[in-house]
């Protein structure tokens, strides 16, 4: 794949008049939760306009212009964003190393990054870097290695590092120190050419020395063991001392200088943030205003900026404290969004709704419509939440590891008792206090008084292995006129005696990923597509006419008479007709980049406000990660039905381009657009550098749905922009080439 790494003023010219050329219309709006796992922090103070912050996270090197008030992505040309593992700055360049891929260097704060490996090992895990005038030293599972310059070539001496897994680089005066994990701490004298073994006095476990992080402040050095602690050395590591942190690992170390002297921080595994004024033989901690996730407060890195104190959690995304560390303040606005896995709207008591998205980080909870989010995982002891749902009087969070209920609106949880204490579920379905649940082993099992206890319904669907959906009528459990249905892999099954008996519906026989009950038709979202019942299974029939993605449809959303659908890869659908027809509704999305994993609509002021749907999202593995894709986006309702309604005639009420399908491509691809009177119509297809590659489409054109079949097969692999021009209407979208 080409991937664009410099861009001329020309081209950013050329670029932005194609995104100024869009329409202007309303779109999905990116709203959180962010945070998330900060992994490293780097400062560089000779940026212009004022220090730069950077963060490495899951998700690639983001970047902070204002002391972490607010994030961007800073990632182009970063080939690997799974883990930033390590950053560095040496005078206006920046190093970010990964696991797997190597090292990054940019010269442009960011703006792109140019991978800088020669020499490195093979696939290299390069866990820290430290840097020193002009050299770069780069800390890895192959031990450390050397750049003098800027990273173009790398080399290795290692004499007498007996343990390669370099967990930790750092300097003190002309002396470099390598942490390693299980070998202990080494020094080097001559710049990484030998080094020597400085252990005495570190505690071991089982014969071995695990260390996390190091530290230096004047002649005083710090290292955080995996589980002992903190150690002193004033003597260059011949001796150490144990202090006062034993027990507690710990992460990360950074120093403030003070008036005679300095102020030491330690970040730690679960316990937070402690201080020492005296050199490190007592520690105080100062975590007031710092927020845990799932219990823990974990520190996993620290830096300063003149006296600003910045903090990377575990999960909880990053912290600031402007007064060497006594209070913090969430600052974590624009960090990659938590990866959200289900969402789930609860009216409030006296109007409002509370709307909670649970992520492999916990659950977080909006009280504002989305604007912001607080972690509401009290209790919660797993962290990685797959199903959430509520009613006026329970919530429920099914775990990887078992079941939880709250009965105060998030506020706090406790573990389901029985056997859904341990058993991993897939698919809830909510009717008042009466609750079904079903698991990954094709069980069904209800809860009659919100979730607090269980029993089982049925021990098997059928011949199923696995319930991915459930649906209920409206009505009291057990009565006559409630209906339960279960998705599964082998179809859609119906009971009518609260899940202790199933009868197959008729359906495919396909895995199906979702279910929901709109009126009296039941709609299926299978891998292909969407089926509709309308006599509870009997009989089934494909819905799929304007679905241009057609892969896997994992959730759905009713409101009113307006049915949503969301995919893995195609984004968001709308129908305002039972499914007869369906169109595209992604403007701010990048749909081919993302897993639309939940859908929910919610009013601002308990069904009296505006309504809104959102969506909770996942970033596609394979996606452009120097774009934030994760998260929970919001729309209001009223632009999605009154932007797509279809008058009389037939035509469309309004132009609209939709993405292309599929995208990425080879070599062909699907372009479609409305017009909702005759037009004339240019189609138009640009590179990066904002030359006209093809044009499709240049005549007059009769109003409706139009599809174009574009074929790429004469242009390279890489990013591409196509165009319409249609009356007055102008908007531009992304496709991508793949060899």
């Amino acid at each position: 794949m080409l991937i664009l790494r410099k861009a001329s003023l020309a081209v950013i010219a050329v670029l932005r008049f194609l995104v100024m050329s869009t329409a202007c219309h309303a779109q999905w709006v990116q709203t959180g939760p962010y945070g998330g796992s900060v992994h490293v922090f780097a400062v560089s103070p000779v940026a212009e306009g004022g220090p730069n912050i950077y963060a490495g996270m899951y998700g690639g090197v983001f970047l902070s212009t204002d002391v972490g008030a607010h994030w961007r992505a800073a990632n182009t040309g970063l080939t690997d964003t799974s883990y930033i593992s390590a950053l560095a700055v040496e005078g206006t360049n920046i190093f970010a190393a990964t696991y797997g891929r190597g090292v990054f260097l940019s010269t442009n704060s960011g703006s792109n990054w140019t991978q800088v490996n020669a020499g490195l090992p093979t696939d290299p895990n390069v866990t820290s870097l430290a840097a020193i005038g002009t050299c770069i030293f780069a800390g890895s599972y192959a031990g450390v290695f050397v750049s003098t310059n800027d990273g173009t070539s790398w080399m290795t001496f290692n004499n007498s590092l007996t343990n390669g897994a370099v967990e930790a680089l750092v300097w003190s005066g002309t002396v470099l120190y390598a942490g390693s994990w299980g070998g202990g701490v080494f020094r080097s004298t001559d710049s990484a050419k030998t080094w020597t073994a400085v252990n005495a006095g570190l505690t071991n476990m089982m014969g071995r020395i695990y260390v996390n992080a190091l530290g230096a402040s004047g002649k005083t050095l710090f290292v955080g063991l995996d589980t002992s602690g903190v150690f002193c050395s004033t003597d260059s590591g011949t001796t150490w001392t144990p202090r006062a942190l034993a027990g507690a690992p710990v992460e990360a170390f950074e120093v403030i200088p003070a008036a005679g002297g300095a102020d030491v921080y330690a970040g730690t595994w679960g316990n937070g943030v402690f201080r020492s004024t005296d050199g490190g033989t007592t520690w105080v901690p100062t975590n007031n205003g710092l927020t845990s996730t799932n219990g823990g407060l974990s520190i996993r890195t620290l830096a300063h900026c003149g006296q600003n104190l910045i903090a990377g959690t575990y999960a909880a995304g990053a912290f600031v404290s402007t007064d060497r560390g006594t209070s913090w303040t969430a600052e974590s606005t624009g960090l990659i969004p938590t990866e959200v896995n289900t969402l789930a709207a609860s009216p409030v008591a006296g109007g409002g709704t509370s709307l909670f998205a649970g992520t492999g980080l916990g659950i977080f909870r909006s009280t504002d419509n989305g604007e912001r989010w607080i972690s509401a995982d009290s209790g919660l002891t797993v962290p990685n939440v797959n199903v959430l749902a509520a009613s006026d009087t329970c919530l429920v969070a099914a775990t990887s590891r078992g079941v939880f209920h709250s009965t105060d609106g998030g506020l706090s949880w406790m573990p389901a008792s029985g056997t859904l204490a341990t058993t991993a579920v897939d698919a809830f379905a909510v009717s008042g206090n009466n609750i079904f649940a079903g698991t990954d082993s094709g069980s069904v099992y209800r809860s009659t008084d919100g979730g607090k206890n269980w029993s089982v319904a049925s021990n098997h669907v059928a011949n199923s292995a696995w319930v991915s959906a459930l649906a209920i009528s409206s009505g009291t459990a057990g009565s006559a006129n409630t209906r339960l249905f279960a998705g599964t892999d082998v179809g859609v099954f119906l009971s009518t005696d609260s899940g202790a008996t199933w009868r197959g519906t008729g359906a495919t026989g396909n895995p199906v990923w979702a279910l929901v009950l709109h009126g009296t038709n039941l709609f299926a979202g299978i891998g292909g597509g969407v089926s509709l019942s309308t006599d509870d299974g009997t009989n089934w029939k494909t819905v799929n006419n304007g679905l241009s993605y057609r892969g896997l449809l994992h959730s759905f959303a009713v409101s009113g008479t307006s049915l949503f659908a969301g995919t893995w890869g195609g984004g968001v659908f709308y129908s305002p007709d039972s499914g007869s027809t369906w169109t595209a509704t992604n403007d701010g999305i990048r749909a081919s980049d993302v897993m639309i994993n939940a859908l929910v609509v919610s009013s601002t002021s308990g069904g009296a406000g505006e309504m809104n749907i959102f969506a909770g999202t996942v970033s596609d593995p394979w996606s452009n990660f120097s774009v934030l894709n994760g998260g929970v986006y919001r729309r209001p309702l009223t632009e999605i039905v009154a932007g797509i309604a279809m008058p009389r005639n037939g035509a469309p009420a309004i132009y609209r381009l939709e993405q292309n399908f599929p995208n990425p491509f080879n070599p062909t691809t699907t372009i479609r657009y409305a017009l909702p009177v005759r037009s004339q119509v240019t189609l138009s297809v640009f590179n990066i550098l904002g030359q006209q590659v093809a044009t499709p489409v240049n005549g007059s054109q009769e109003a409706g749905i139009h599809d174009v079949q574009f074929d790429g097969g004469g242009l390279a692999s890489g990013v591409y922009f196509y165009r319409i021009h249609a009356g007055d209407f102008v908007q531009t979208k992304r496709l991508l080439v793949i060899r």
